[in-house]
């Protein structure tokens, strides 16, 4: 039996207020932004260009900034004030230290109406993921002593951003790393313009399937290849009183592509960490688009994990494949969020033994695993950190597989496919009662779900 195939209508760009997408991508031209009527708060110091380019030294994991001295409006930064560092970055000052005649200041994001009380910023055009950045979450000060990296682009200096690796596809981004029970090593690579390749690995505990060979308890390998490509992005966010009261973004012709495979893995240990919280990938790929305030296009992803093996010495194997292409919307007005999608197509295929997608699964005792994977998630956010998103629209593909037990006679699979494309406004937006920072609830623009099976074997 080869692979079960489904197609469904969905769509995957993000329309968010009164935006209208411009243009084919064909046609696109640069990203480019306009601000207007901005007024910033009153704890807002703005540092222009030149003042980080003389004085920046250098910038920790835990988001503590170094300076040559505080030169110019660096010598009003006190705790409570949003550093804006011009085109760049939006930080608020936790505190304030001299070490050794050098400025150090630490920090944490800032919020979208932490900056600016009132004022527009719309933007329209292509992206070039060649000049995109790779963006880390900041790590907490307790967790390594603070080690200073130079600055780069976009601090100082012009895209494209160092630190990256020449291939032969061309340059890439490669990041790995650990947070809490996972591990993730990821590449992107700009193919076109539009085009970013993804590939690598995230891994449940780190250094069992991943590096060492299956762990006593339980591990789980999920390997992502696949790209996202978006024709045009455009929209718009207003803020007045302190507030968010419209926003429109609109990602036009995104195309995207997921090759999923995933290995569960038993040792003869005890089957503890089966429902592991969503991890979110750590990083994210960041393009900046031009301005005063410092406003990104950005790309991430996650996983989530239920693992049911209720067998030692088991290996349960998996993956789907899905392209997507298409157009969705969200609006927001004030605090109400409403959603549509307009016809566009998705199709996914399940990888299993019988195709040859993936190795056969084995279990003794009937065991199940969801293995959902978030990619793209595609949207923009103020500043340099991964986790600072105003609005995004992302496709979920998630598997739910249950295997047979082998001494039952039955060592096959089963599968429960959920295939969703959506949208929502994240914490910047400020949605909640008396201005507090709250996302609102995710809305399902399109879900389809299907189930299938191995050749002999009932659905379970």
């Amino acid at each position: 039996m080869g692979m079960r195939t489904i197609r469904v209508f969905s769509a995957l760009a993000l329309s968010v207020g009164t935006g209208a997408v411009m243009g084919a991508a064909a046609q696109a031209a640069s990203i480019t932004s306009s601000e207007t009527g901005v007024h910033f708060t009153a704890k807002t110091i703005t540092i222009n260009r030149s003042t980080v380019r003389k004085n920046l030294i250098g910038i920790a994991p835990d988001g503590t900034f170094k300076f040559k001295r505080a030169a110019g409006a660096l010598a009003k930064l006190k705790p409570g004030k949003v550093m804006l560092l011009q085109g760049s970055d939006a930080v608020v000052v936790k505190s304030i230290a001299h070490k050794r005649g050098k400025l150090l200041v630490h920090t944490k994001p800032a919020q979208l109406t932490e900056v600016m009380s009132a004022g527009k910023i719309t933007f329209a055009g292509a992206p070039d993921f060649s000049k995109a950045i790779l963006s880390k979450v900041a790590v907490p000060a307790s967790a390594s002593a603070a080690a200073f990296a130079a600055p780069t682009y976009p601090y100082v200096g012009n895209a494209p951003a160092p630190n990256r690796a020449s291939t032969a596809s061309g340059p890439s981004f490669a990041a790995q790393g650990s947070s809490g029970l996972f591990g993730y090593s990821l590449t992107f690579t700009p193919s076109s313009p539009t085009r970013l390749d993804v590939s690598g690995t995230i891994c449940f505990i780190s250094g069992s399937v991943c590096g060492n060979g299956p762990s006593n308890g339980l591990s789980a390998e999920i390997n992502l290849s696949g790209y996202v490509d978006v024709g045009e992005a455009s929209g718009g966010i207003t803020v007045n009183g302190g507030s968010v009261t419209n926003s429109s973004i609109a990602i036009k012709s995104l195309a995207a592509h997921a090759h999923i495979t995933y290995t569960v893995a038993r040792g003869t240990g005890a089957a503890e960490n089966g429902d592991p919280p969503v991890f979110r990938v750590p990083l994210g790929i960041d393009y900046t688009i031009p301005g005063t305030i410092p406003i990104y296009l950005k790309l991430q992803t996650a996983v989530l994990l239920k693992l049911g093996v209720s067998s030692k010495n088991a290996t349960i194997h998996g993956g789907v494949d899905v392209n997507t292409t298409g157009s969705d919307t969200v609006s927001q007005q004030g605090s109400t969020v409403t959603g549509s999608e307009s016809g566009d197509s998705v199709s996914g295929e399940v990888l299993d033994q019988s195709d040859g997608g993936v190795p056969p699964s084995i279990s003794l005792a009937p065991s199940g695993v969801v293995v959902a994977v978030q990619f793209p998630k595609l949207g923009v956010g103020l500043g340099i950190t991964a986790a600072n998103g105003i609005a995004y629209v992302d496709l979920v593909s998630a598997v739910g597989q249950t295997v047979g037990g082998a001494i039952a006679g039955m060592p096959c699979s089963s599968y429960d496919i959920d295939i969703t494309a959506g949208a929502g406004l994240e914490a910047q937006i400020g949605l909640g009662a008396l201005g507090l920072s709250i996302a609102s609830p995710k809305k399902i623009l399109y879900e389809k779900k299907f189930q299938t099976h191995d050749p002999g074997c009932p659905q379970v």
